[in-house]
């Protein structure tokens, strides 16, 4: 007997991780955030706990296309590639640049904005 896909045997499990996931990310009110603040010290413990559920991540979900999950080491960002990947499945995902002013500097950084898609 074939094996069950894991996006039907660990649905629950998966849309779980997804919520904690979303939730975790520093959204303004229209859904977005940007990658300069992620990257700022002070979220590095969002950044960490996305790299914590890794393990969660190689049992729930299929990770064939997901080199930042099986090799995090190896990814640039890694933790925002786990993000994209999980988050794709419920949400339409804009990225756009942007500049933001800092004092009297411009900096160049990308705009990411989750549209929950129809269920």
């Amino acid at each position: 007997m074939p094996d069950i896909k894991k996006s039907i045997k660990f649905k629950d499990q998966q849309n779980k991780i997804i919520k904690e996931l979303y939730n975790l990310l520093p959204l303004d009110d229209s859904n977005s955030f940007t990658l300069y603040t992620l990257e700022q010290p002070e979220y590095e413990h969002i950044r960490k706990q996305i790299l914590d559920m890794i393990p969660d991540i190689k049992k729930y979900f299929s990770i064939n296309n997901m080199k930042s999950v099986s090799n995090p080491n190896k990814s640039h960002r890694s933790w925002l590639c786990i993000t994209r990947s999980i988050l794709k499945q419920k949400y339409t995902i804009f990225m756009t640049d942007c500049y933001i002013k800092m004092n009297e500097n411009k900096i160049k950084t990308r705009r990411y904005t989750f549209i929950q898609k129809p269920t």
